[in-house]
């Protein structure tokens, strides 16, 4: 599944997707070396005091699952390895690039979207899944054409609280009505444009897409399935746990999704125990 430029012009009008910021682009350069020292990649994070900052509370973050708390970022980087240190700290200065200081709303965004990567993530772990770190970055990025729309459209916040609530009309289609295009086709554009990779670039297209398990499509690959599966599950118990609003969409997805992780209900209800009680924990610390 693609956009044609046509279509991407169309759905852009007005809205310009900030380029890959430069940290990110010394960090997979170095990467790429033979055998990558970890003292190399940490000296190119510590250039950022944020993005550091970000990294250590994110992996000291009892969904990580770390050994032991990390007090450096040449700490986390040994801990992690290179290529999980290099990623984390990517997906870290991405987020930071679609941050607007001093907008209360897109902050908000970005606090539930690092504690959604964080369940994501989790759950790959919990249902032995080797794609832990795609999911952490899937749960970060599948809103990510939010907080453009949020800068973008003064009353997009309305919008929001419209298609949360929404029983009849899909999230994307309410979006579609008032203002002529919709976060998962923008956050598509911005993942190509930054070039991540494809199923989280497909996933971010698709994770609205009722038919997406009900009707399978021999051009979305069953990861794309799978790490929009694990998102939805993520958001159902975060949000739940939170009281914040909940996706509308599970009352007609929600078996669908737990059948395609091969999950029952009573596994479903206690993974959803285990991740409140690390919620519990964060929010004690």
């Amino acid at each position: 599944m693609q956009i044609s430029p046509q279509e991407s012009d169309q759905l852009l009008r007005g809205i310009v997707i900030p380029p890959r910021p430069s940290i990110m682009l010394a960090l997979l350069e170095a990467q790429q070396c033979n055998d990558p020292e970890p003292t190399k990649i940490a000296d190119i994070i510590c250039q950022d005091v944020g993005l550091s900052a970000a990294m250590l509370k994110t992996v000291n973050s009892p969904f990580f699952g770390l050994p032991q708390r990390v007090s450096s970022v040449p700490h986390a980087v040994v801990l992690l390895g290179v290529d999980n240190a290099v990623q984390l700290a990517s997906n870290l200065a991405l987020r930071n690039t679609l941050s607007y200081q001093g907008n209360y709303h897109v902050e908000r965004f970005w606090d539930m979207a690092a504690l959604d990567a964080q369940v994501t993530a989790f759950l790959a772990t919990q249902l032995n899944l080797s794609i832990r770190e795609q999911a952490y970055t899937f749960g970060l990025f599948q809103n990510c054409g939010i907080p453009l729309l949020l800068a973008r459209f003064k009353h997009y916040r309305d919008t929001l609280d419209l298609a949360y609530a929404s029983r009849n009309k899909a999230f994307t289609t309410v979006e579609m009505e008032r203002h002529g295009t919709q976060h998962a086709a923008i956050g598509y554009l911005v993942a190509r444009c930054w070039y991540l990779p494809d199923t989280i670039a497909q996933g971010i297209l698709t994770h609205h897409d009722a038919t997406l398990f009900s009707e399978p499509s021999n051009e979305i690959s069953d990861e794309v399935r799978t790490l929009v599966a694990l998102a939805k599950l993520a958001e159902q118990i975060a949000h739940g746990f939170l009281n914040l609003p909940r996706d509308q969409e599970w009352p007609r997805i929600g078996r669908a999704v737990l059948d395609h992780l091969h999950l029952m209900n009573d596994e479903f209800e206690d993974l959803g125990d285990a991740i409140q009680q690390m919620l519990e924990q964060q929010g004690q610390e």
